[in-house]
């Protein structure tokens, strides 16, 4: 049985606290991006099937999820696949059973209008993405009140 799995990695951007170099997707491709050394996740957020999302950042927690999820049987679906795929692949070493990419799928359907989580939100009608991924730029280190904000983006 296919176990549909959302997934949707929240990771440090910005400027490095320490170096000050500029660690971005503005600034860097994505393999240049999940394979730098300062690369940094901050959580994982998840929906499997039709359960309540949750999002993981606790290492114990994450690292619980990741060894025990049946990725053998899942399609693994995200907005960016490209991105959170490059970080299952070559951060985590897991490799699902399938890929679904909506944002590809958006490519198809609105060919014509922007492919932004946002924007395709808005075209389906299935509420607004948040906003709240701006007030973490430049931060490596989160508090639990900040993650709880990030989870909820």
């Amino acid at each position: 049985m296919i176990v549909r799995t959302v997934l949707d990695w929240e990771t440090a951007y910005g400027k490095h606290p320490v170096t000050q170099e500029a660690i971005t997707l503005s600034k860097m491709t994505t393999e240049e991006y999940v394979r730098h050394p300062l690369f940094k996740v901050h959580g994982l957020g998840v929906k499997i099937e039709k359960e309540r999302a949750f999002y993981l950042y606790k290492r114990d927690d994450l690292l619980y999820f990741l060894k025990t999820h049946p990725w053998s049987s899942a399609y693994v679906i995200a907005h960016h696949t490209h991105f959170d795929g490059a970080i299952m692949s070559w951060r985590v070493g897991i490799r699902p059973a399938l890929w679904g990419c909506t944002l590809s799928m958006a490519r198809a359907l609105y060919p014509h209008e922007s492919v932004s989580l946002s924007n395709i939100a808005r075209l389906l009608g299935v509420g607004e993405k948040g906003h709240e991924l701006v007030n973490f730029v430049n931060l490596w280190s989160l508090t639990d009140e900040q993650q709880r904000i990030l989870g909820g983006y």
